[in-house]
C-alpha cells in the first residue's frame, strides 16, 4: 500500500468541506473587486444602455456622445428665427439650445433680413405705391424705409391734383368729374368745356343749354346760344375805299338786293348802260324784318357829304342827268343804322333793295 502524505490529504479535506472553490484571476488581493463566485465573472464590465449627453460611453461603443451635437449653431424660444446660439446638454442629457433669453432680433426697415427669416424689411411694404399727405387720392409715391428704420414713410410729395370736368378722374377718387354739374354750370353746359359766354348780356345754363339775355341792340343773330348775343348796332365807319358791293344800271329796267343783321355801309354803284341820253336814275330801299328796326342814309358824293335820309318809309331814290357823249355813271354810299329807339327783340334781317331808271326828280353829286 502506497503510503501518502499528509499535507496532501489535508488539501483534499478543507476543499471538500468548502462550499465551493472559486477562481481569483486577480489572486487572493483583498483589495480587489473580484466577487468570490463558482463562475469567475467581471462584474465591473461595461452594460450597453442608449447613449445620452453627459459625457461617458453609454453606450459601450467607444465613442462618447456620438450623434449628439453640441456646439452647433441653433435659435432659441424666441420670434425670430435667427441663430443666436450653440447647442449644449442639459441636466437631463438631451441636447438643447443655449439660447434660452428670448431675445428677439426684430424686423426693422433697413434693407436687410434682421429677423433671419427669409425676407428683408418684411411687414413694411417697400415699394408699395402709395398717396402723400395732399387732398387727392392718387398714388404717385411708394413705401420707403423711414431714416430711423422703424417705419416706412410715403415718398408721395406732390401737390394736390384738382379734379377738372375733362371725362377723367383726375383726382383719383374713383368718380369722374365729380364736383361739376353739366346741366346748370355756364362754363361746362351741356358737356365738359362747353362755356356759356355773351358779349352783349348774360346767359344761364338749364337742362344743359346755354340760354341768352341780350341788351339792347343785341341778339342771337347767328343762331348758336352758346356765343351768347350779337350787336345790332356795331358803329361801322364808311369807308371810301371800299370796293362797289352792288351795282345796278341806272338806265334800264335791273334790280340788286342784299342782306344783313347788323349796321353796315355798302358801296352802291350806279351806271349808264344805254347809248341814248336819258338820266341815270335808281331807287334805294330798306326793309325791316319783323321785330327789327333800321334806317337808311345815302351818302351822293362821298362819307362826309351831306346825307338823305327818309325814316318815314326808307325808300331814298337818286339820279344824275345824262350829257351826250359823257359817261354818267356814280357811286352812292349807302348806310343801315339801327334804330336803338325801338329796340329789336329777334335777329330778323334787313333787305336793301335798288332798283335801276326810277321816275324821279333827285338829283345825286350834278345835274
Amino acid at each position: 500500500m502506497p503510503v501518502m502524505r499528509l499535507p496532501s490529504l489535508v488539501a483534499l479535506l478543507l476543499c471538500a468541506t468548502a462550499a465551493a472553490c472559486s477562481f481569483q484571476p486577480n489572486g487572493p488581493n483583498p483589495g480587489d473587486d473580484d466577487d468570490v463566485t463558482d463562475a469567475a465573472v467581471e462584474v465591473d464590465a461595461c452594460v450597453p444602455v442608449a447613449e445620452t449627453c453627459e459625457g461617458t460611453d453609454q453606450d459601450c461603443d467607444g465613442m462618447i456622445d456620438e450623434g449628439l451635437t453640441t456646439g452647433a449653431p441653433c435659435d432659441g424660444p424666441d420670434a425670430d428665427q435667427c441663430l443666436d446660439d450653440m447647442t449644449i446638454c442639459d441636466s437631463t442629457g438631451a441636447v438643447v439650445c443655449g439660447d434660452t433669453s428670448g431675445d428677439d432680433d426684430a424686423e426693422v426697415c433697413n434693407g436687410a433680413d434682421d429677423d433671419c427669416d427669409g425676407t428683408p424689411d418684411d411687414g413694411f411694404q417697400i415699394g408699395v405705391a402709395c398717396d402723400g399727405e395732399d387732398g387727392d387720392e392718387c398714388k404717385e409715391g411708394a413705401f420707403a424705409c423711414a431714416q430711423d428704420g422703424l417705419a416706412a414713410i410715403c415718398t408721395d410729395e406732390t401737390s394736390t391734383i384738382v379734379e377738372e370736368c375733362n371725362g377723367l378722374d383726375d383726382d383719383c377718387n374713383g368718380a369722374i368729374d365729380n364736383g361739376f354739374d353739366t346741366m346748370t354750370d355756364e362754363e361746362n353746359c351741356g358737356e365738359c368745356g362747353n362755356e356759356c359766354t355773351n358779349g352783349r348780356g348774360t346767359t344761364t345754363c338749364s337742362m344743359g343749354a346755354c340760354v341768352p339775355s341780350c341788351t339792347n341792340g343785341a341778339a342771337d343773330c347767328d343762331g348758336d346760344p352758346d356765343n351768347g348775343c350779337e350787336l345790332q348796332d356795331t358803329n361801322p365807319t364808311c369807308n371810301m375805299g371800299a370796293s362797289v358791293g352792288l351795282t345796278v344800271s341806272g338806265d334800264a329796267a335791273q334790280t340788286v338786293m342784299t342782306t344783313g343783321t347788323t349796321e353796315s355801309f355798302i358801296r352802291v354803284r350806279i351806271r349808264e348802260t344805254q347809248v341814248p341820253d336819258i338820266a341815270i336814275t335808281a331807287s334805294i330801299q330798306l326793309t325791316s324784318g319783323a321785330g327789327a328796326d333800321y334806317d337808311l342814309v345815302v351818302y351822293c358824293t362821298g362819307c362826309g357829304s351831306l346825307p338823305l335820309s327818309d325814316s318815314s318809309d326808307n325808300t331814298i331814290e337818286v339820279g344824275r342827268s345824262d350829257v351826250q357823249n359823257n359817261d354818267r355813271t356814280f357811286d352812292v354810299f349807302v348806310e343801315v343804322r339801327y334804330d336803338g329807339t325801338t329796340p329789336s327783340t329777334t335777329c330778323a334781317p334787313w333787305t336793301l333793295t335798288v332798283t335801276g331808271n326810277v321816275t324821279t326828280a333827285n338829283r345825286c353829286g350834278g345835274a
